[in-house]
């Protein structure tokens, strides 16, 4: 169960550590956090490692598009 209200806010799930073989996979992660799609309006997943620097900026960007999204959507809410 969720918050009410919550689930219109977007959640950015940043998996760690792709690099490694063992790395768990979208789904593992979703379920392990204990959250369906069904119960949230936008979940986006983004794969990196920062190690290797693959995806990290793509996460960044990722994150700045959904804070942007939030906060417009926060805006036209007010007015």
């Amino acid at each position: 169960m969720i918050e009410p209200g919550l689930e219109k806010v977007p959640i950015l799930i940043i998996s760690n550590k792709q690099d490694l073989e063992e790395a768990a996979s979208e789904e593992e992660i979703i379920k392990s956090i204990g959250i369906s799609s069904m119960d949230w309006k936008d979940i986006v997943h983004h794969a990196c490692s920062a190690k290797t620097g693959d995806g990290v900026w793509e996460s960044l960007a990722k994150l700045a598009v959904l804070i942007n999204m939030l906060i417009k959507s926060f805006y036209f809410t007010l007015n």
